[in-house]
């Protein structure tokens, strides 16, 4: 990758797309809705716009991110994969 080709904040936010299994797993996270909702909103747009900053699984082509720790709700792992235009949700647990 070139430094020009680098992404920026300015870029557009690619696609989150919730696979099955991933919609399940938040289901059954026995989370306060409201909250978890608050929590992913800012880890699927940080995810959305800098997924190749997120830590790689090895020998995989998937990446996991934490979201910041908070006082009243627990840290949750997303593990994703994505290409150009799409992030692929996969998994999500509690830390």
């Amino acid at each position: 990758m070139k430094p020009t080709d680098r992404p920026s904040a300015a870029d557009p936010p690619r696609t989150c797309v919730e696979e099955a299994t991933f919609a399940e797993q938040k289901e059954k996270l026995g989370v306060d809705v409201k909250r978890l909702d608050e929590i992913l909103d800012g880890l699927l747009l940080r995810i959305a716009r800098f997924p190749e900053r997120s830590h790689v699984v090895p020998t995989t082509s998937l990446r996991t991110e934490m979201s910041m720790p908070f006082e009243d709700a627990p840290t949750i792992i997303v593990t994703f994969a994505y290409d150009e235009s799409h992030v692929y949700m996969l998994w999500i647990d509690l830390y």
